[in-house]
C-alpha cells in the first residue's frame, strides 16, 4: 500500500513514517507539508490511503477531505484524520465529511497500528472488489460476443436446413412428375405407332 501523510510538522511527518515503515503491507510511504499538493500527489504517485492533519495552513484538513470526498475517484480511498483536537465535535465533523477513521495526537502506537492495519485491510477488499468487477465485466463481454456468434451460427443453420428441405422437396416433386412423364414420352412413339 502506497499511504501519502500530510502535516505542517515536520516532527510529526517523520514519527507516522517511522512508525508507518514497521507495518507490514506498507509499500511506500509520501510525505507532504503542503496540503494545496495532495490532489497531485495522490493522482500522480497512485496513493492508496491518506493520513492528514486538521489544523495546517493555506487549506484545512476538513477543506481538503470535503474536496477528496466530492472527487468520485476517492470514494474507497481511506483518509484519516489526524490530530490533537480530541473534542467530540471535531470528531463528528470528520466523520460527517467522509473520514474513513480518526487518529489522535500524541500518537499512540497501539492505536496507531490497529488503525492502520484496518485501513489496509479495507483498502485490499476494496482492491480486490474492483477487480471481481473487472473480471466479471470482461467475461459478461466475452460471453455477449459468443452469445452473439453463436446466434449467428443458429441462423445460418437454420437457413441451411431450409434450404436443404427445400433442395429435397424439389427433387421430390420433379420424381413425381418425371415418372409419370417419363411413362408417357415412352409410350407415345407405340401409341403412334398403333394410332
Amino acid at each position: 500500500m502506497k499511504i501519502l501523510v500530510v502535516d505542517d510538522s515536520p516532527f510529526y511527518l517523520s514519527m507516522v513514517s517511522k512508525y508507518l515503515n514497521e507495518i507490514s503491507g506498507v509499500s511506500e510511504v509520501f510525505l507532504s507539508s503542503k496540503p494545496s499538493e495532495v490532489i497531485d500527489i495522490i493522482d500522480t504517485k497512485n496513493i492508496d490511503i491518506v493520513i492528514m492533519d486538521v489544523i495546517m495552513p493555506e487549506i484545512s484538513g476538513f477543506d481538503l477531505l470535503k474536496a477528496l470526498r466530492s472527487d468520485r475517484r476517492y470514494d474507497d480511498m481511506p483518509i484519516i484524520m489526524f490530530t490533537s483536537l480530541n473534542d467530540l465535535e471535531n470528531y463528528k465533523k470528520c466523520y460527517e465529511l467522509g473520514a474513513t477513521d480518526f487518529i489522535g495526537k500524541p500518537i499512540n502506537i497501539i492505536e496507531f497500528n490497529a488503525r492502520l492495519k484496518v485501513a489496509i485491510a479495507s483498502k485490499k477488499s476494496s482492491n480486490d472488489y474492483r477487480e471481481l468487477i473487472e473480471i466479471t465485466r470482461s467475461q459478461n463481454l466475452n460471453l455477449m460476443e459468443m452469445n452473439a456468434k453463436l446466434s449467428d451460427t443458429k441462423f445460418h443453420l437454420l437457413q441451411s436446413e431450409k434450404m436443404a428441405a427445400i433442395g429435397n422437396l424439389a427433387a421430390g416433386i420433379a420424381h413425381e412428375i418425371n415418372n409419370p412423364m417419363g411413362f408417357v414420352s415412352s409410350n407415345f412413339e407405340i401409341l403412334q405407332k398403333y394410332f
